[in-house]
């Protein structure tokens, strides 16, 4: 029997005849001609608590469901494709849909009495208007299919990157920082963006806008200044007013984009920054048992509102343990990130246990990852965002390195990747294949970021391995949605970054000896070269590379004689590049 996750609030939301997504919901409804009422929540989710503390406990809403519908509930952490279909614009997703997954009706939050009254009428005309409601289908799934045929695809270059910087400067918040009004989010994919091009242009003002917001979040709501970790977003532009959950997700990445400014700066903050949230990630979420960090903790304002004095002795918001892959591999990289340019090697011992886990409990040989680890066992695959995030986790364990077991991990994923979600014309799908899929679970679709970092992963594999197969796939990747992009505005920030780092020339350092001080210093000196498209990896003690640690700095196929002193670094770089242009 299922479990579902509902408020730790007390609540009565249990009474209500949930079942898992799939055949055997989809079947009843057809057999008892019900329409399907499904609910998108999360445990992290402070409305989808509330939804279940007031409207799903409601005893006549509770009879209404058990009596005329089939209720299905979904965790939009465990199952984000069915949330990428179905999401009616937040969480949680309330969704009226035909017993075939048809979309009817749906919104967000609905308080008790509103939500009777849209049970009730729904109801009704599901079963009055069923002719009605079949051509709207109709309508609905050949605009759908028009929507999946390729457009043709465009050509890709600085043009496209331009367009999407200049709408990032268009909409960013001079006073606050970040982008646009409230409710603000971080925006990473534009903040890297913008980072991306100051490397490329040499114009401080992209670099000011990064650590603008940065430094606002760090010091403002958004930031738990008690036990550290960034919340999910502020309800306030200033930053001040967080919405209070704390998510993996978001602190990996904003743990990243502090250590990438922190190597180009050397503002000591940042390291700071870096490093309280690493402390929150390995006090709160990491489980020492199991070597893997939990999705995310709940959201609780009156916690969170006081001191580390008055939180003493309270009971802290509890923490979703469930080990999601694509979460997990993201901070292994960030972790083996902090170790590099912080020195931390508990950092690169947690990075490489939580991919090891990942490799040896959430991996089919064949099928490649699964999406999430939870009572004792790896649950949903298929989908192509796991694959791509534990292949850019293994290169990062490469270019740590040398280790070429890593470097064949990620070529394995890679091979899963073109075999079951490549398209015929380029790109790829979001789920592999499946004719027993439920709604619209079977039209499978091009997603714009997890296109992107498809891309960048292939690009990485191609400039380790020498095979342009790698380069064709991502560049078939990014012309598949060129067309595509416009319409998210800014938001297409990773697309635009994923297409710099496709046509910019990829600058490699090599470096020998990385067990030694001199041997760090390089690798760190790599990683702070201004080249905006730098790669930097370690040489295993079987490529060679002398007795002394050095630095082989190539672009493309020209490459200068080894340098031994980290100041030097920058120099060869500009050598290199005359000699290749």
């Amino acid at each position: 029997m299922a479990e579902f996750r509902f408020s730790p609030r007390t609540n009565r939301a249990n009474d209500i005849g949930w079942m898992e997504w799939g055949e055997a919901a989809f079947s009843k409804a057809r057999q008892e001609d019900r329409p399907v009422l499904l609910s998108v929540s999360a445990v992290w989710c402070h409305w989808c608590h509330v939804m279940d503390e007031t409207s799903y406990s409601e005893p006549s809403v509770i009879a209404l469901i058990n009596s005329l519908y089939v209720p299905v509930r979904v965790d939009n952490d465990q199952r984000p494709d069915i949330n990428l279909r179905y999401n009616m614009g937040g969480w949680p997703t309330t969704a009226f849909l035909t017993p075939e997954g048809e979309i009817l009706a749906g919104g967000t939050y609905i308080p008790p009495e509103e939500f009777k009254r849209l049970l009730q009428t729904v109801s009704t005309v599901f079963h009055t208007r069923k002719v009605d409601i079949a051509a709207a289908v109709l309508e609905a799934r050949q605009r759908q299919l028009r929507a999946q045929v390729p457009p043709p695809s465009g050509q890709l270059g600085s043009a496209i990157v331009g367009e999407v910087v200049d709408l990032l400067v268009q909409d960013f918040d001079r006073e606050h920082g970040g982008f646009g009004d409230a409710p603000k989010f971080p925006e990473i994919d534009g903040l890297l963006l913008l980072l991306f091009y100051y490397r490329l242009t040499g114009e401080v003002r992209y670099l000011d806008m990064v650590t603008q917001t940065l430094r606002a979040m760090a010091n403002g709501g958004v930031f738990d200044q008690v036990e550290g970790g960034f919340f999910r977003y502020s309800t306030t532009a200033d930053w001040s007013v967080p919405h209070y959950e704390k998510m993996l997700d978001d602190n990996v990445w904003l743990l990243s984009l502090c250590l990438s400014v922190y190597r180009l700066t050397g503002e000591r903050w940042l390291a700071e920054t870096a490093e309280k949230v690493m402390g929150y990630m390995a006090s709160t979420l990491y489980q020492r048992e199991t070597g893997v960090l939990g999705g995310s903790q709940d959201a609780d304002e009156a916690y969170y509102a006081l001191s580390g004095e008055g939180r003493s002795g309270r009971q802290a918001p509890a923490v979703d343990p469930v080990a999601y892959t694509p979460w997990n591999a993201g901070a292994a990289v960030a972790f083996l990130d902090a170790w590099h340019v912080l020195g931390r090697p508990q950092a690169r011992q947690i990075a490489l246990r939580a991919l090891r886990f990942l490799w040896s409990k959430c991996r089919d040989r064949d099928q490649g990852m699964y999406h999430y680890f939870a009572d004792g066992q790896a649950k949903v695959s298929g989908l192509l965002s796991d694959n791509v995030a534990v292949a850019r986790a293994w290169l990062a364990a490469y270019e740590d390195s040398g280790s070429v077991a890593y470097l064949r991990r990620a070529q394995q994923l890679a091979a899963i990747m073109e075999r079951d979600f490549a398209a015929p014309t380029g790109g790829f799908y979001d789920r592999r294949e499946d004719p027993n899929a439920q709604g619209q679970l079977g039209r499978r679709l091009m997603v714009l970021e997890e296109n992107a970092a498809a891309a960048e992963v292939l690009d990485r594999l191609s400039v380790w391995t020498d095979m342009s197969h790698y380069k064709d796939l991502a560049e078939g990747a990014l012309k598949a949605l060129s067309s595509k992009y416009r319409s998210h505005g800014r938001l297409a920030a990773a697309y635009a970054l994923a297409v710099a780092q496709h046509t910019y020339p990829a600058v490699t350092v090599k470096v020998s000896r990385v067990d030694t001080d001199r041997g760090r210093a390089l690798y760190r000196a790599g990683l702070a070269l201004r080249h905006p498209n730098t790669l930097v990896r370690a040489l295993a003690p079987v490529e060679g590379g002398g007795p002394s640690p050095s630095a082989l700095v190539c672009l493309g196929d020209r490459c200068l004689s080894p340098v031994r002193e980290p100041v030097d670094l920058e120099s060869a770089l500009n050598e290199v590049a005359a000699v290749a242009s």
